[in-house]
């Protein structure tokens, strides 16, 4: 009878912070933290993810940690996302996220993707093609993350001050239905860093101060029609 009050109890504490949002779990950071007894609630709450009494340490720092950083265990990926912690299946996520450790994972990525890290010099010209991301290098942390945008995101499009929603970037820049479903974005620290094939945000560009240039190429494009 205590193992039912202590089960029931359990669930009545992941249904007020935590959603299912398509096929990732979502918990509130905030929540999390605010649990007491915390470890015993965390453990309880984590176990059916792979979360063992070893990785406890790790799983407090995961909540306590910046945006990007991840847990991942056998089956599934924990990763800390602003206010959340995203827990999905590893094959899931596979399909849909692709971690970008070093510079040379690109071209793992895709064959058709290059990049390479450049000084910045008196001579340097930034490339004009939409194809072509140049970005601060040094404004960027790994591991960064390519991944299908989905309804929420938002990023400051080059050139422009204000944070504008992608949905509303699409709509007004004419983006097709296939060409919006299969969109990619970079991401870095859970800022988007560039609408793949289209515009870089303003944050990463390339200024009089940058000393390194990260240039990434995409070849073979998709049309834009």
């Amino acid at each position: 009878e205590i193992n039912e009050i202590i089960t029931t109890h359990i669930s009545l504490v992941k249904d007020k912070i935590c959603i299912l949002r398509g096929d990732t779990i979502v918990f509130k950071i905030n929540a999390l933290q605010g649990l007491s007894p915390k470890l015993t609630l965390l453990f309880e709450l984590f176990r059916p993810y792979g979360i063992g009494k070893g990785q406890m340490d790790d799983l407090l720092k995961l909540i306590n940690g910046k945006t990007g950083s991840q847990l991942i265990t056998p089956d599934y990926r924990l990763i800390n996302n602003r206010k959340e912690i995203l827990v999905s299946k590893r094959e899931a996520l596979s399909e849909n996220y692709f971690e970008i450790s070093e510079v040379e994972d690109f071209s793992k990525y895709s064959e058709n993707i290059s990049a390479e890290i450049k000084s910045v010099k008196k001579d340097f010209s930034i490339p004009s093609s939409s194809n072509i991301a140049c970005l601060d290098a040094d404004k960027l942390s790994y591991p960064m993350i390519i991944r299908k945008w989905k309804h929420g995101d938002s990023f400051y499009p080059l050139g422009m001050k204000h944070k504008k929603k992608l949905s509303d970037y699409f709509v007004d820049n004419k983006y097709s239905f296939f060409r919006k479903e299969n969109c990619r974005i970079l991401e870095s620290e859970g800022k988007i860093v560039w609408i793949i094939n289209d515009r870089i945000d303003n944050r990463f560009k390339i200024l009089p101060s940058t000393k390194n240039a990260l240039i990434i190429e995409v070849q073979n494009s998709v049309d834009k029609e």
